[in-house]
């Protein structure tokens, strides 16, 4: 029963799309799809309400518009992707950890709504201004 699964893993593999239907995957709390050569993920971002842990560094993910509707979202590995916008990122207010180096993310302004974070990774990003975090 599909509604069972907490955590799905599919690491490592050569997953270019996610076409299979996931509205069945209601307890879902961690997905894990890094070193694979997905490139978006809008189709999930209805389907991802329970995910807590987010793993999809080393990927070929550009954006970050399937976080639309994740409030429930703990912890997110991004890294070494091809994002450059991250602005759809404080949607997701219960955010503990963030990891997003090794891409191309300029503005990171939309950190300072994020008043759960704990742990920020950013290193190897193309940053020029920290802006005032103080709400963190």
């Amino acid at each position: 029963n599909a509604s069972n699964l907490v955590t799905f893993n599919a690491a490592s593999n050569n997953i270019s799309a996610i076409t299979t239907p996931l509205d069945g995957l209601t307890s879902l709390k961690r997905m894990t799809l890094s070193t694979n050569p997905l490139k978006n993920l809008i189709g999930l971002n209805d389907k991802l309400n329970t995910v807590e842990i987010l793993l999809i560094n080393n990927s070929k993910v550009d954006n970050l518009d399937f976080l639309s509707d994740n409030t429930d979202l703990k912890e997110l590995n991004a890294s070494n992707s091809a994002i450059n916008d991250i602005s759809m990122i404080e949607k997701c207010t219960n955010l503990e950890t963030l990891s997003l180096e090794g891409n191309s993310i300029e503005d990171i302004s939309k950190l300072s709504t994020l008043t759960n974070l704990k742990k920020v990774h950013l290193a190897k990003n193309n940053i020029e201004v920290i802006p005032d975090l103080s709400s963190l």
